[in-house]
Formats: C-alpha cells, sequence, structure tokens
C-alpha cells in the first residue's frame, strides 16, 4: 500500500518524539538507579546493569535523532509531492472532465464486443483512461502515487 512522504514525515516525527521521550527519561532514571542504588544491588551488579540500560536508552536518544532527521527529509519531499499533485489534479481539471472520460469511455464500449454494463466495469475503465492519460503526460510516475491520485480524482468526479 502506498504512503505518501507527508505520512512518512508524521511517522518518522512521532517515533522520533518517543523514542527521544524514552530514551532521555530512562537514561535519567539510570543515572539516578547508578547514583542512589535504591534496591541495594552489590556494586558489580548495578554498574553491569546500569551500564547495559544506559547504553539501550543513548541508542533510543540516537534513534530518535535520526528519526527526527528523515522527518524533516520527508517533509521537504512531501512539498514537492504536493506540488506535484496540484500541478496533476490542475490538468486533470482542465483535461480530463467527466465528460472527456465519460464519452472515451463510451467510445471504448462501442469497439468493444461484449458490453458489461456494471458499475465496477466502469470504474475500472473510467480509471485506466485516466492514468493512460497522467501518465502520458507524467512519465515515470510512482504507480503507488499514481493510483492513489486516480482513485482520488474519481471519487471526487463520479461520487
Amino acid at each position: 500500500m502506498y504512503q505518501s512522504t507527508e505520512e512518512k514525515a508524521q511517522d518518522n516525527h512521532s517515533s522520533a518524539i518517543v523514542l527521544l521521550s524514552v530514551g532521555g527519561v530512562g537514561f535519567i532514571l539510570d543515572l539516578i538507579f547508578l547514583f542512589k542504588n535504591p534496591l541495594g544491588w552489590p556494586l558489580f551488579n548495578r554498574y553491569l546493569t546500569t551500564g547495559i540500560m544506559g547504553c539501550l536508552f543513548v541508542l533510543f536518544m540516537v534513534m530518535g535523532v535520526l528519526s527526527l532527521r528523515n522527518a524533516k527529509r520527508f517533509l521537504l519531499q512531501a512539498q514537492k509531492e504536493n506540488n506535484l499533485k496540484k500541478e496533476i489534479v490542475g490538468f486533470c481539471d482542465n483535461n480530463l472532465t467527466k465528460e472527456i472520460i465519460l464519452d472515451a469511455v463510451s467510445k471504448q464500449d462501442d469497439n468493444s464486443l461484449e458490453v458489461q454494463d456494471s458499475e465496477q466495469t466502469h470504474y475500472f475503465e473510467r480509471t485506466l483512461f485516466i492514468k493512460k492519460k497522467i501518465s502520458e503526460k507524467y512519465l515515470n510516475l510512482d504507480e503507488g502515487f499514481l493510483d492513489r491520485l486516480v482513485d482520488e480524482y474519481y471519487s471526487r468526479l463520479f461520487e
């Protein structure tokens, strides 16, 4: 299933917040446990436990910083993707109106030997026509991006 870069940015941002929060709070509690020793453990066990947990919490914080960096990168890509999407929707609004699509699909139905009048068949024929026209104008689009865009545009026109 296609996930837009804006959704990826939001996922990375929320992951970064969780990782940084858990890592920071855990590391502080780990330091408290190291110096206060509330369980009364011997020195070796306390150092071993807090050392391993400290490394784990530092790793969480590093992963949080990396997720935050990825979120910023995805936000920049999302702006480009949104601009492309607006451009394609503008093209569709100007060149792929409901009447044009219905006319083109009805001509295809006239040429076929077997005509099926189900709504599902019309859906697939219409979306295939829209995809074809967009793909002719905009080369090398991601297939998932195109499918999602066509579904949104189709829903706006026909439902």
